[in-house]
């Protein structure tokens, strides 16, 4: 039921991105308020769980396969706000990666298997488990009632989804009504028996050995969810984890049979393209965001035949949905403690790949994004601060990205200009990347250690005592920046608190040259005295860092992602 760029107009399209963004901020601000680290773990694994199911089309009649949605299941087990953090992470990951869904479509989609079938869903479970709680006059909801519950809203949910996918393409004016209605509907009713089938299984599951996981409202609360800071006393002393490696091992599994998926057209293609309900030009002419595709387009490997490389994309897919809500939700309060020059070793090696590789994929680019967040999240690196540090490099990268297609010009005259720019656009999206993750990958570096912790791992490295001294003077005079900075802030908001507009950009622009020379000579002072005082660029109170497993294991990580976008590369 993924809607390809092109089914949808533009206004519904867009419509549906700014709501989905909207409800994505919320949700993910209240998971992080709301849920505790094991329940944002079990997210993580559903999510991937959700995604290898998805996979795993199952033939239905007429030539048709359905697939797995999985909302109702994320609703039922972690609630409705974590089930729209879930699914948008499993539909995020396979509109970039897989080129599953359109980008523009994104909203839409998150809308249909997102939101809705999750609101469904999870509303007719409640119901089924409050009605059968009452009439037994217990608190306790039987197993039966889960189960029946789960898999009966299942199904509602799947066919709320493909309700309102029908109407968004009715409103877009590329179908009539009296033909996509009867269509859509009526393959999935069928298919909403798998996704019955398949909730109802795993409700049974949870049912069976952890019921407090799905006890959330039964005492008629009437939230959506309950605020897992107070736990509830099944849940007091026991843990997530035999759950979570049960859920993760059929992930897994799942993925390892997803070559056995039926090659059949699910329900929304069949009822669009083979039956001709929909308008297919429109699909046809629509622009593509990732150009050719991706290396991982179709969940296979491009370039390879058989079994394996479909394994391959999936279990790839699995570890991607899984790391990227890991990576937005979970706090990472421990910090993995690796050596600077072990750090500085992989971020040599990986900027190289990334300065060295031709060309700007978008997909590698969010994919290298993700993997390099992930990393600076794991050193303690405020991703903050680490965000802020690479944008800052972009003001002066742009101004090389902007001129940039100017030498495609063959005359400089408006005409040639204008051509250079078409053709040149990739070069500026090039540079300005490039530079973008290279900055990333530095600020990485400097903001999970110290700067004597970096000066005695170049040290380590062998370095040269003068670049060990130019180091040293960039960070004293980056504090020395910092703190005349702090300084005109505090006389500025003293002296002229009400100076506001153009007059007050006019006067920032006036600091910030008298800034800079401030700055560079009260550190260039400080370093002569540092010289004069027998400083040789190696801070004597440093000692020699040790060389362990985490340091390696971080470069060949470094080297693994390099020849992998390499290789992508080649491949694409």
């Amino acid at each position: 039921m993924h809607l390809p760029d092109g089914m949808l107009s533009t206004p519904v399209a867009l419509l549906t991105d700014v709501g989905a963004v909207g409800l994505i901020t919320y949700a993910t601000a209240w998971v992080k308020k709301h849920l505790s680290e094991q329940k944002i773990v079990l997210m993580a694994v559903l999510g991937a769980l959700i995604f290898a199911l998805q996979m795993l089309n199952f033939p239905v009649a007429g030539g048709t396969s359905g697939h797995f949605l999985g909302a109702a299941l994320a609703a039922i087990v972690v609630g409705f706000w974590p089930a729209v953090i879930v699914m948008a992470a499993v539909l995020g990951i396979q509109a970039l990666v897989f080129s599953d869904g359109g980008i523009l479509a994104y909203g839409a989609n998150l809308l249909n298997m997102g939101i809705i079938a999750a609101l469904v869903g999870w509303g007719i479970y409640r119901l089924v488990c409050w009605i059968a709680a009452r009439r037994r006059g217990e608190e306790s909801v039987p197993r039966s009632a889960r189960i029946g519950g789960a898999a009966l809203g299942a199904w509602a949910g799947t066919m709320a989804a493909a309700l309102a996918c029908s109407l968004e393409i009715i409103i877009s004016g590329n179908a009539k009504p009296a033909l996509i209605l009867p269509a859509m509907l009526g393959v999935h009713m069928i298919i909403g028996i798998g996704e019955a089938v398949i909730t109802g299984g795993i409700v049974g599951y949870l049912a069976l050995v952890r019921p407090d996981l799905l006890s959330r409202g039964d005492k008629g609360s009437g939230t959506l969810s309950s605020d897992d800071k107070v736990p509830d006393p099944l849940s007091r002393s026991r843990s997530l984890r035999p759950v979570v490696i049960v859920l993760a091992a059929l992930a897994i599994g799942a993925a390892g049979f997803s070559w056995a998926a039926s090659k059949y057209p699910d329900g929304l293609e069949h009822v669009y393209f083979s039956q001709q309900i929909g308008n297919t030009a429109a699909v046809e002419n629509a622009p593509s965001l990732l150009g050719k595709g991706t290396v991982f387009a179709g969940y296979e490997v491009r370039g390879l035949t058989g079994s394996v490389p479909t394994v391959i994309a999936g279990l790839i897919g699995v570890a991607l949905v899984a790391a990227l809500l890991a990576l937005v939700l979970l706090p990472f309060r421990r910090k993995a403690h690796v050596s600077a020059h072990g750090k500085l070793v992989a971020g040599f090696a990986l900027i190289l790949f990334v300065v060295l590789l031709p060309g700007f994929n978008l997909v590698a680019f969010l994919l290298l994004l993700l993997v390099l967040s992930f990393v600076a999240r794991l050193l303690g690196a405020p991703l903050r601060k680490v965000w802020r540090s690479a944008a800052l490099v972009l003001l002066f990268a742009g101004v090389i990205a902007v001129f940039s297609p100017l030498s495609l010009a063959t005359n400089l005259t408006a005409h040639g200009i204008a051509q250079a720019y078409v053709l040149g656009w990739p070069r500026i999206a090039e540079i300005m990347s490039k530079a973008f993750l290279s900055a990333f990958i530095v600020s990485t570096v400097n903001r999970s250690s110290t700067p004597s912790q970096v000066i005695e791992g170049l040290a380590d490295l062998r370095l040269p005592a003068v670049m060990l001294m130019l180091v040293s003077f960039i960070y004293r005079f980056s504090a020395v920046f910092r703190e005349e900075l702090r300084q005109m802030q505090q006389a500025l908001a003293s002296r002229a608190p009400t100076l506001r507009g153009w007059a007050r950009v006019r006067l920032y622009g006036s600091l910030g040259g008298n800034l800079f020379v401030r700055a560079y000579e009260r550190g260039e002072e400080v370093h002569r005295a540092m010289v004069s005082r027998g400083y040789t660029g190696r801070l004597p109170d440093g000692g020699s860092q040790r060389w362990s497993i985490r340091e390696t294991t971080l470069v060949v990580g470094a080297l693994a992602v390099g020849i992998i976008l390499v290789a992508s590369r080649l491949v694409i």
